[in-house]
């Protein structure tokens, strides 16, 4: 009879952790990603037809946040005027909303908004989750008041600067 041991299903499997690592590397899944570019669109066009709301404006306030974390993650491809600009020019409409209950865009920030939407489309479809993970969690951070700037990079990993 022979001591060898029969190969152990076991030892091919990939570890929980791994498994996680792999999928953090994948884009969003299609169907979270229409989800979540489905609410940019429907806050963006309620503004357009005259039908918007702090929420809405709240919800692009997001995205231009996010779409700026994202792209620092990866590419740094938008200018930092553009997603200021963006910005400022929805809090203005916010305040305009909340003073006499008009919710629109000036026509500079809903061509800025409507650049920003199609762009942050294709980070939603390209985009690892890893990188998601991590604009959320700053996102998280910045409404706590806190310190929303990327962790440094740790040695020896690639890092998500890769892209």
């Amino acid at each position: 009879m022979s001591n060898r041991r029969a190969p152990s299903s076991r030892r091919h499997q990939p570890s929980a952790h791994a498994k996680l690592a792999r999928t953090l590397l994948l884009p969003m899944p299609r169907q979270k990603a229409e989800e979540l570019a489905l609410q940019y669109h429907a806050a963006f066009q309620a503004l357009r037809m005259g039908r918007g709301s702090a929420h809405g404006l709240a919800v692009l306030l997001q995205l231009v946040v996010l779409a700026g974390f994202v792209d620092e993650a990866r590419k740094h491809e938008l200018r930092v005027e553009v997603l200021v600009a963006t910005e400022r020019g929805i809090n203005a409409a916010l305040e305009q909303g909340k003073s006499c209950g008009e919710w629109v865009l000036d026509p500079q920030t809903d061509e800025l908004v409507a650049a920003l939407i199609g762009w942050h489309d294709d980070q939603l479809r390209a985009a690892p989750l890893a990188v998601f993970a991590e604009a959320l969690e700053r996102l998280e951070r910045m409404r706590d008041g806190r310190s929303y700037d990327r962790p440094p990079a740790r040695r020896g990993s690639t890092g998500s600067r890769l892209g």
